[in-house]
């Protein structure tokens, strides 16, 4: 787990630079002392993380209504807190999680003990590093995986034709050609035609409109 020391803001709602959807992408390769194994790793991977207003999401494990913290960390802080002391004992820092700033966010997101595993009650998630707009750090029994944010579906401009009338005279008739505009996706080729007889006589020629 991460821990706050440098500026931590009281509890609130999930910050919206988090909300919407992630996929755990890959676990990050560190040098800590995990609970873990590589078959527990990778059942992570592939799986989904949502954040909202309203709620918290990982995979089928829902919190409703949470409440988050969020703490400014400086590289040498969050080393010092998810390290050992020893030579050969786990350690983790900015670098190896390709956090290239000196500083970095960190969410805490509160909820009641989860049984992922027996060896932890952590929820993927509930406590991550914003490395960039796209990107996320958590860890999970002291294995760091990276997530990336689902992007969201472009809504593209609906080209509309625009209308127009055309008024034609001939052969004793008057053509008034109107074209219409519809609402979809393709463009209409929709058209109005009204014809005035001007004579007694029929004209001898018609036209053709395709």
């Amino acid at each position: 787990m991460f821990f706050a020391l440098l500026r931590t803001t009281p509890a609130q709602t999930i910050p919206k630079e988090l909300w919407g959807k992630w996929i755990v992408r890959r676990e990050v390769p560190t040098t800590t002392i995990s609970c873990w194994g590589e078959e527990e790793a990778k059942t992570l991977i592939g799986t989904q993380i949502e954040y909202s207003l309203s709620f918290f999401r990982w995979h089928k494990i829902v919190t409703k209504n949470p409440t988050a913290e969020i703490t400014i960390l400086t590289a040498e802080q969050f080393h010092d807190e998810n390290s050992g002391k020893g030579t050969n004992s786990s350690q983790v820092t900015f670098r190896q999680l390709g956090i290239q700033t000196d500083k970095a966010t960190e969410v805490v997101i509160q909820h009641p003990a989860a049984n992922i595993t027996s060896a932890t009650t952590e929820i993927p998630g509930d406590n991550v590093l914003i490395k960039d707009k796209n990107t996320i750090i958590f860890s999970v029994c002291s294995l760091y995986f990276e997530a990336k944010r689902v992007p969201q579906p472009s809504v593209s401009r609906l080209r509309v034709p625009h209308p127009w009338h055309l008024v034609f005279q001939g052969c004793g008739f008057r053509f008034n050609f109107t074209r219409h505009v519809r609402s979809s996706a393709r463009e209409s080729r929709a058209f109005t035609v009204d014809a005035y007889h001007t004579s007694s006589q029929p004209p001898e020629s018609g036209f053709d409109s395709a």
